[in-house]
């Protein structure tokens, strides 16, 4: 009897044993399962992190590309103006009295060329029905120091032009114009114009550092700091953000 009851528990202890070795093994390949998915989840945590950091670079060599691309675009439209201005001086010049000739009646210079006032009248007269004629015609004038061309101009392709690609920068031009001649009102609402009327247009972050210069030189370093914040925190790749600093210092002296 005794034999058979050691018998029957050393059955029991075996299973049991048994039992035991095999749970274990579910736990280590419980655990081997668990240890794979942390690994993979490391290394798709750097995968992530590589490809966040890449797409923060990427964003980085876009922002410096549109930059270039603002850049060239301006020179381009410098060149576009200068060249257009040019057309009008093509024909040869009237010979000289020291020639020895007589001047030909076609030849005769007409005084709207001696005068700002009236070159501005002529240049109106002979603008083309494009926008971007206008335009270049604008900005060649305003290069020479012939704001009332420039303003009559900007002005008609506006008029003329409202829902042009250029019709932002006629604005933004037509207030450096007026802030030029110390009609800072004027030139406010020129600003004010392009962040009202074309929101996500490339001037806003100029316009908007204006309006702040206009403020600071008027004397209102408070709204100063503010647009220039703004300009910061909503454009900081804006070139116009790195002419910030100096003016925020002038403010802190003032204030």
């Amino acid at each position: 009897m005794l034999l058979l009851l050691s018998g029957c528990a050393s059955a029991g202890l075996s299973e049991r044993v048994d039992q035991l070795d095999r749970e274990f093994r579910e736990l280590r390949r419980g655990h081997a399962v668990t240890a794979q998915r942390l690994r993979e989840i490391d290394r798709l945590n750097q995968t992530s992190f590589l490809v966040q950091d890449s797409i923060e670079r990427l964003g980085l060599e876009l922002q410096a590309l549109r930059q270039e691309v603002t850049k060239m675009q301006q020179e381009l439209r410098v060149v576009n103006a200068a060249l257009f201005s040019v057309k009008p001086t093509d024909q040869p010049p009237a010979p000289s009295a020291s020639a020895g000739r007589a001047p030909q009646p076609r030849r005769v210079a007409p005084p709207a060329r001696t005068t700002p006032e009236a070159g501005g009248a002529q240049a109106q007269s002979d603008l083309p029905d494009d926008d971007r004629g206008i335009y270049q015609i604008a900005y060649a004038a305003m290069q020479q120091d012939d704001p009332d061309t420039a303003v009559r101009a900007f002005q008609k392709l506006l008029k003329k032009f409202p829902q042009s690609d250029l019709a932002d920068n006629a604005h933004y031009w037509l207030g450096e114009i007026y802030a030029g001649l110390g009609d800072s009102a004027t030139a406010e609402k020129h600003f004010h114009k392009i962040l009202e009327e074309y929101p996500s247009g490339n001037k806003v972050p100029d316009a908007m550092y204006k309006l702040g210069v206009l403020a600071q030189e008027s004397g209102d370093c408070s709204a100063a700091m503010s647009w220039y914040r703004k300009v910061r925190e909503q454009y900081p790749w804006s070139p116009v953000s790195e002419k910030i600093e100096e003016r925020r210092k002038q403010c802190e002296v003032a204030q």
